[in-house]
Order: structure tokens, then C-alpha cells, then sequence
């Protein structure tokens, strides 16, 4: 289930002091602790009262925020790593497009300021691939505001989870800078995914063609039976939860998992993922799946798998 992680690899001899801030159910954390790092989580930042209680219960921050923007960053605790997945409402193909206009758009800028008050060895900022395909404007003045941090040598990366170990088509902004004093961040190269999309999956929850197939989603259905090679028995995945014209679907690949994604419809047991299945295929272990959970933390948090790769590139 867990195929990414390299067994060779042991980072225990590393003690590190993280804020986070916008990171749902704290994957940072989750692949810091699958690396064995000593992780002093001093400070944890979220919005939302659920995923509030979920990080509280589970990960235990010395300090958690209510709000980014009403607090005093020079006050908040020392770092060694920063990590925000920024909120990505403003700039996602789904959403509204708003840009900086939006006040969730302006988070960006206090990650910024954060940055330029505790000064971390390492900050990494998370974001969609709508950010550089359809708002280049935004995505050049990120570019300019971060280039203002001249203590960091910064690097900008499309990452696809796929490419790191895991069935999963999401690609996703990893914005990673590095304090001059340290060495220079170097993303390892991708590697071929040997999992199957099978191995994520329980094939033994029960078919549920009734609840699923109602008529409207019926037609997105029939929709992609017309695509040459398409075959209902093999492994699709196919957001029914859409209209035929924003439906997507993919082969032995799930689609991106995005906070809509309860109606992934698994052609070849006919039956939408359970939201385990999801959890594991962001790369969440068994013993971080818990009751709390929704999908719509699941569909804004970040790839375990993709950090996993990213903290070894930075610390080997």
C-alpha cells in the first residue's frame, strides 16, 4: 500500500521545529513522521473548526491560529521549515477564478510575511496547476514578491503525484525555497509508478450500481461509452458529480482528488470510491485515516507521497 517509501531511507537523526499553516490534515506531518524526523510541530493555522479538531486531536501543535490574518508573525514561534498549501479557491479551474482579488488570494502574501519574520532554513508553498496555466499574471507577481526574499535561493516545480509512486493524476505547484546558508534544493527525479490502481482500492466493498447510476449521472456514464477503447469492465474512474461537459474520466488512474470528488465512479465495480480509498490514494497510511475525515479535506490536502520526495530532496 505504501510502495513510495524507501526502506532505506532514515531521517531520525533529524530534529526539526515546523509551521504550517493552511495544511488541512497536516500531510507535511504525516511524511516528516513516515521519514522518522524528530518533528517539533510548534505552530498549526487552519480556518475551519473541523480540521481545527482533527489537527488538535492528532497532531497536537504547541500553538494553533485561528486566523493567518489576525495574528502578529513576528511573535510566532521559531522554525526550521514553513509549510502552506495556500488556499487555492481563488486560482483553481473549478473555482472562481478571483486571483489576489479574493481575500483567500491574499493568503499568499502573508505566507510571505511569515517567511520574512522567523526566516525558516526551508519553506515550501502548495498551490494548483490553475495558478501557472490560467493566471499568469498572479503567477508572475508571486514570482516578483518571492524574489524580494533575497536570503533564499527559490524553486518553482510542477509535480504530479503519479510521478512519485501513487495512481493519482494531480498535478499541483510546489514553490520550495532553501536560506542561502543551506544547500540548494534539487527535486529527485520522478519514477515509474509500479502500484496498481487496484492496490489503493478495497475490491471487496459491495456494487452500489443503484444508488449511483441515477439518471443524470447515468448520461455522463453513457457519454464516455462512446469513446473508442472504452470498455465499462475495465478500471475507469469517472466523476459522475459533473455535467457530461466537465465530466472527466481516467484508466487505471484516479482523477485528481478534489473536495467534489465523493462521486468517483469505479466503472469496473460499479460503485463510487469510499473516502478510505481516497485517503490512500493521497498517500495517507492506514493509521492516519481516521473518522474526522471528509472530502473535503481530503480534496485540499497535499500529496503525502509528493512531500515524502520533496523533505528527501532537501535533507539528503
Amino acid at each position: 500500500m505504501m510502495n513510495f517509501i524507501d526502506d532505506k531511507i532514515d531521517l531520525s537523526d533529524h530534529i526539526l521545529r515546523v509551521g504550517t499553516d493552511c495544511s488541512g490534515v497536516e500531510s507535511p506531518i504525516v511524511a516528516l513522521l513516515l521519514l522518522k524526523v524528530n518533528v517539533i510541530h510548534a505552530w498549526s493555522c487552519d480556518n475551519d473548526a473541523k480540521v481545527k479538531n482533527l489537527i488538535l486531536k492528532y497532531y497536537k501543535p504547541d500553538v494553533f491560529y485561528d486566523n493567518i490574518f489576525e495574528r502578529n508573525h513576528n511573535l510566532l514561534p521559531d522554525i526550521d521549515l514553513y509549510v502552506c498549501g495556500f488556499c487555492c479557491q481563488s486560482f483553481s479551474v473549478i473555482g472562481k477564478r478571483e486571483g489576489f482579488s479574493s481575500p483567500t488570494g491574499l493568503i499568499f502574501f502573508e505566507c510571505k510575511k511569515v517567511i520574512q519574520a522567523k526566516k525558516p532554513k526551508y519553506f515550501i508553498l502548495e498551490n494548483v496547476y490553475g495558478v501557472v496555466s490560467h493566471h499568469k499574471v498572479c503567477y508572475n507577481h508571486m514570482k516578483e514578491e518571492l524574489d524580494e526574499l533575497t536570503d533564499y535561493n527559490i524553486s518553482y516545480n510542477i509535480i504530479n503525484t503519479c510521478d512519485y509512486g501513487i495512481p493519482q493524476h494531480r498535478r499541483r505547484l510546489y514553490i520550495v525555497g532553501t536560506r542561502k546558508d543551506m544547500p540548494e534544493f534539487v527535486m529527485r527525479e520522478p519514477f515509474l509508478c509500479k502500484d496498481n490502481l487496484r492496490d489503493y482500492l478495497d475490491l471487496n466493498l459491495p456494487s452500489t450500481p443503484q444508488k449511483c447510476l441515477i439518471p443524470r449521472r447515468l448520461s455522463v456514464l453513457n457519454h464516455f461509452k462512446l469513446k473508442p477503447n472504452f470498455d465499462e469492465n475495465d478500471d475507469w474512474i469517472i466523476s459522475l458529480g459533473a455535467s457530461v461537459k466537465y465530466a472527466r474520466g481516467m484508466k487505471d488512474m484516479c482523477l485528481a482528488i478534489t473536495t467534489s470528488s465523493s462521486m468517483y465512479y469505479f466503472t469496473s465495480q460499479k460503485r463510487f470510491l469510499s473516502l478510505r480509498e481516497l485517503c490512500h490514494l493521497q498517500g495517507l497510511p492506514d493509521d492516519y485515516i481516521y473518522d474526522e475525515y471528509n472530502h473535503r479535506m481530503i480534496g485540499n490536502a497535499m500529496s503525502v507521497n509528493v512531500l515524502y520526495y520533496i523533505f528527501v530532496s532537501l535533507f539528503l
